[in-house]
């Protein structure tokens, strides 16, 4: 599965699908942290902060956004946001995205937690600590 590193120094990596790949490549993404009631997670942009000509304000793309365009899902309605299945939000890969209204994200988000990524080392299970 492909893997698209995010900032200057690399400090995120995100997944995306083999045939997403070579067009989300076309542009230098970055991440933005985002504080949450679980603590905080980070996306994967682009764009964003000031136009150095004019000084207006870039707008922010945000990387599941243009995947779930690609998909053609249109978004439902404005209140709508893309949620991942895994509440990862550094998996960005096809099979993980979707739409979800407000209400639909706080259900989910009383699942049971899965595993994250960080936690599990080599696919050998929960690192022992």
């Amino acid at each position: 599965m492909p893997t698209i590193y995010l900032g200057s120094r690399n400090q995120y990596e995100t997944e995306v699908s083999d045939e997403d790949y070579a067009y989300l490549m076309q542009w230098k993404w970055n991440y933005k942290v985002s504080r949450c009631r679980n603590g905080r997670k980070v996306y994967a942009r682009r764009g964003g902060g000031r136009d150095k000509k004019t000084g207006f304000a870039k707008p922010t793309i945000l990387m599941h956004n243009v995947i779930l365009a690609r998909m053609g899902l249109p978004k439902p309605s404005d209140v709508h946001t893309a949620e991942h299945a895994d509440r990862d939000s550094l998996n960005n890969r096809r099979v993980n995205l979707g739409w979800a209204s407000p209400s639909e994200q706080s259900r989910n988000r009383n699942r049971p937690s899965p595993i994250k990524r960080s936690a599990v080392q080599d696919g050998l299970g929960p690192i022992p600590f």
